[in-house]
């Protein structure tokens, strides 16, 4: 999904776009790493190219978000969980929905 998201990113900044919108599906809104996941990662050697990935991931995905120019507007609802700094970090309106 942190690939996609960067995708959604940098074709949004490439077409100039003035506004993007996002929300989640399901129950529950959440954002972050999923805990289990990186567990694993970081407790097996044999995956910490695999673990340096998915950091990376993030990282770009941030600095994809602090660049682009356009209004980023989020529908949360549900539970919103997790990495909030990272969502949060180029939002100019934020919904929560009950």
């Amino acid at each position: 999904m942190l690939k996609k998201l960067i995708e959604i990113f940098e074709m949004s900044a490439e077409n100039n776009d003035v506004c993007v919108i996002y929300a989640a599906n399901g129950k529950h809104f959440t954002v972050g790493a999923d805990l289990k996941y990186g567990y694993e990662l970081l407790t097996n050697e044999d995956r910490l190219a695999e673990a340096i990935e998915f950091l990376e991931s993030w990282q770009i995905l941030t600095r994809k978000m602090i660049a682009h120019s356009g209004i980023i507007i989020v529908g949360y609802h549900g539970w919103v969980i997790g990495g909030l700094s990272v969502v949060d970090l180029n939002i100019r309106l934020c919904v929560i929905i009950k």
